[in-house]
């Protein structure tokens, strides 16, 4: 029983070990990624609105103004919701 036991805490010991290191390099990779998208975040916004205007003439309305309120509510809304920096 003993033998048993013994076995059984080395054997959770290396788990846990194996288990520190899978959860240290997935960390590692959540924090590149998060660099990445604070890095990419400021242009999203500006993407988004070039990205409309051109579905907008897609659809056969030639010339949008860039400062139609629908335009520009669209563009603040997305611009909301892709807000990283709030907790």
């Amino acid at each position: 029983m003993q033998q048993a036991l013994a076995a059984l805490v080395k054997m959770r010991e290396r788990e846990g070990t194996h288990l520190a290191q899978d959860l240290a390099a997935r960390v590692g990779i959540l924090q590149k990624s998060a660099g990445q998208i604070q890095k990419h975040a400021p242009q999203t916004a500006v993407r988004y609105r070039q990205q409309l205007v051109e579905r907008i003439k897609t659809a056969g309305w030639n010339r949008p103004r860039p400062t139609t309120n629908g335009l520009l509510k669209e563009i603040v809304l997305f611009a909301d919701r892709s807000d990283i920096s709030r907790n």
